[in-house]
């Protein structure tokens, strides 16, 4: 008979969290048993300053075990070497006491016995701490980043209110970020600001974002985002296009985000990476744009929310006109706007290049060009839809066919009668021809109303091309 082993599977997931369980409460163990330590060495730290009390198991300990003793005469006689005498005994003072036992703990400390008198309790620590010397506010310090084997950047506030040390936390104002200053351990505001001033930074130490937590009054200085964003590309090693988000979060710049109302380019543009939205509004007004930073539109994670304002809509179309120099407008095709970064914004145009340059000014919009088509009077200053060479397919409207073959009547020194193929080719109508009018120009004339029935045999005699019922 074959044996099979079987497993229940439900049972992993209970081993998995005692493991978890047992891993957490040995951490806690450890963290309790540095925690101790520490305030251990504090102790000793303190007592060897001077600043200890005795206390009463210390004085039974070292109070000495005689009287005092006097000599005193029974009576008055002028032959003193006969003379009787009394010795009387009396117990030490108070004041002798301790005067006797603190000489004798001076002298253990002196012998470098002050953890042996702690441990035995026999002295301890005096409940007021003096932190008005510098060296040993910094000693102090460092003795608790080492004894609780954090990192500077990992010590909170709490770490030093459990170990005793919310005295020297009152000598900062409460701040536990100007104690890791004087420490050392971190780059003052000063030399931050220097450093961002300079686009030079250390690693010998941390810098104030570096930190566990900072305020939020921190981000209010400019001077201190600014050496922050600095310190971003200069830390991430990208190009400054590069820069997203995650890149904040990662280096422990959170704060500076949220300050910044969650933009990745806001600091980027008060650190004069980045145009900001005036000036880009300025320049595109202008149709001129000097390209010595970057716009909001050529960072490669640009949300889509940055689309919402039209003006830089437009702003990003004139930008793009400005740096294909090759193209007229009417050229520029879908992939001209994907090439350079703008898919973002085509996307808001329902992926027509069309109504994005006629937003930015370029092309007549489809309104105006009905109202050009009604009076059959066109313009020259901007194109229409149908010029450009990947026309939008729109010519289902009617209305819109004809204001097509209306504008190739206008345009040309020919009479309506005289209009070919080949015009309706050379002037990019050729599609409109082809799918809407059997390729015959009397019919698409015949439908804007440029021709009557009565051109139909002259124009088939001119062979302007195939002709159909209407």
């Amino acid at each position: 008979m074959k044996l099979v082993r079987t497993c229940h599977l439900k049972s992993f997931p209970q081993k998995q969290d005692a493991a978890k369980m047992r891993k957490q409460f040995l951490g806690v163990l450890a963290e309790r048993g540095k925690a101790l330590e520490f305030k251990k060495w504090l102790a000793i730290f303190f007592i060897n300053r001077g600043l200890f009390r005795i206390t009463d198991k210390g004085y039974c300990e070292f109070s000495p075990q005689i009287q005092k003793q006097f000599l005193e005469f029974a009576e008055q006689s002028g032959d003193r070497e006969y003379e009787e005498r009394i010795e009387r005994r009396y117990a030490l003072s108070k004041r002798e006491l301790r005067r006797i036992v603190g000489n004798t703990v001076k002298r253990m400390l002196d012998e470098g016995k002050a953890e042996e008198l702690y441990c035995k309790g026999l002295v301890v620590r005096a409940a007021h701490m003096d932190w008005k010397q510098v060296d040993v506010r910094v000693s102090v310090v460092k003795k608790l980043a080492e004894m609780l084997g954090k990192d500077a950047r990992a010590l909170g506030q709490t770490d030093f209110s459990s170990n005793g040390l919310d005295g020297l936390l009152i000598r900062y104002g409460g701040s536990h970020h100007a104690a890791l200053f004087e420490a050392g351990f971190v780059h003052s505001e000063e030399e931050t600001i220097q450093h961002g001033f300079a686009k030079s930074f250390s690693t010998d130490r941390l810098y104030p974002w570096e930190l566990k937590r900072v305020g939020n009054k921190f981000w209010e200085s400019a001077e201190i985002r600014i050496a922050a964003t600095e310190w971003l590309i200069w830390k991430s090693k990208k190009p400054v296009r590069e820069i997203e988000t995650r890149d904040y979060i990662e280096n422990g710049l959170s704060g500076l985000l949220d300050y910044c109302n969650n933009s990745s380019v806001l600091p980027l543009i008060e650190a004069g990476y980045v145009y900001s939205i005036d000036e880009t509004l300025e320049q595109s007004k202008a149709r001129k744009f000097d390209m010595m930073k970057l716009y909001v539109w050529e960072m490669l994670r640009l949300g889509n929310q940055s689309w919402d304002n039209v003006d830089i809509q437009l702003a990003a179309t004139r930008w793009l006109i400005s740096k294909i120099i090759k193209k007229s407008p009417k050229e520029i095709s879908a992939d001209d706007f994907e090439d350079y970064g703008l898919t973002g914004l085509l996307a808001r145009c329902e992926g027509s290049p069309f109504s994005a340059l006629a937003a930015a000014g370029y092309a007549y919009t489809l309104e105006k060009t009905l109202v050009h088509s009604k009076i059959k009077q066109f313009g020259n200053d901007k194109f229409y839809f149908w010029e450009m060479p990947r026309s939008p397919f729109i010519y289902a409207d009617m209305e819109l066919r004809i204001a097509a073959i209306r504008w190739l009547a206008w345009i040309s020194p020919k009479s309506p009668t005289e209009l070919t193929r080949n015009d309706f080719d050379d002037n990019c109508l050729s599609g409109l021809l082809n799918n809407y009018y059997n390729g015959s120009p009397f019919n698409a004339l015949f439908e804007a109303g440029l021709v009557g029935m009565e051109d139909e045999r002259y124009m088939r005699s001119n062979r302007h091309g195939q002709l159909s019922k209407v």
